[in-house]
C-alpha cells in the first residue's frame, strides 16, 4: 500500500506541488515581506544577538529576530491547518490520473467537495511526512545559501520562494501520499479477499 501511494505521489509530484504553492507562496512571501528589513541582515543574525538593548543594525533589533522566526513557524503551522484542504485538492489529482486524465492545479482547486478521507494507517502518512520533512529541510537550506547572496532589496522575495519551495515540497508528498491511500468508502466497500489454501 505505501509503495503504491509513493508511486502515484511521485509520479504526480511536479502538478502536486503546483497544488501546494498555490497555497504556500501567498503566505511566505506576505511573511517575509513583512519582515523584510531583518531578513535583508540575515547573515548578521549571530551578531545582532549579541547585541545590547536598544542597538540596531540597519534598523534591526535583536527583539526584531525573534519576531521574524515567531512569524515563521506561524506560517508553518497555518499551513498544517490548511492540509486537510491540500488533501481534498491532491485527492482530485490522484482521481483524474487514476482515471488516465490530465490532472492540472486548475481543476484540482475546482473540485475540492464530496472528497471521502483516506482510510488512514500512520505508517503510510507519517513515512511521507518524514521523507517530506527531509526533503523540505534541504530546500530550505540550499534556499536560505542562495537569499545570503542577494542583494539586500531582493533578500525577502528570495527568502519567501525559498521558503514556499519547501512547504510546497511538504505538502505535497504528505498530502500526495495521503490522497493515494485507499478511501475509508473504498475499504469499507471491498469484500474480504478469499485465500485459497489448496
Amino acid at each position: 500500500m505505501l509503495d503504491r501511494a509513493l508511486a502515484r505521489t511521485f509520479a504526480n509530484l511536479s502538478t502536486l506541488m503546483l497544488v501546494a504553492f498555490v497555497l504556500t507562496l501567498p503566505i511566505h512571501m506576505v511573511q517575509a515581506y513583512l519582515f523584510k528589513d531583518v531578513l535583508a541582515v540575515q547573515e548578521l543574525a549571530p551578531e545582532i544577538r549579541s547585541f545590547p538593548e536598544g542597538r540596531q543594525v540597519r534598523g534591526v533589533a535583536k527583539g526584531d529576530l525573534g519576531a521574524e522566526r515567531a512569524a515563521f513557524l506561524g506560517a508553518l503551522g497555518l499551513e498544517l491547518l490548511l492540509l486537510p484542504i491540500a488533501y481534498r485538492a491532491a485527492r482530485r489529482v490522484i482521481e483524474v490520473d487514476e482515471a488516465g486524465g490530465l490532472p492540472g492545479v486548475r481543476d484540482a482547486w475546482s473540485h475540492l467537495g464530496g472528497t471521502s478521507w483516506p482510510s488512514l494507517g500512520s505508517g503510510p502518512v507519517m513515512v511521507a511526512a518524514a521523507l517530506g520533512a527531509g526533503a523540505a529541510l534541504l530546500v530550505l537550506l540550499i534556499g536560505n545559501l542562495l537569499a545570503d547572496m542577494a542583494s539586500a532589496d531582493l533578500a525577502w522575495a528570495a527568502f519567501g520562494l525559498g521558503r514556499a519551495t519547501a512547504a510546497a515540497l511538504f505538502v505535497a508528498l504528505v498530502a500526495g501520499t495521503a490522497a493515494a491511500l485507499p478511501t475509508r468508502s473504498a475499504t469499507a466497500a471491498a469484500p474480504p479477499e478469499k485465500i485459497d489454501l489448496y
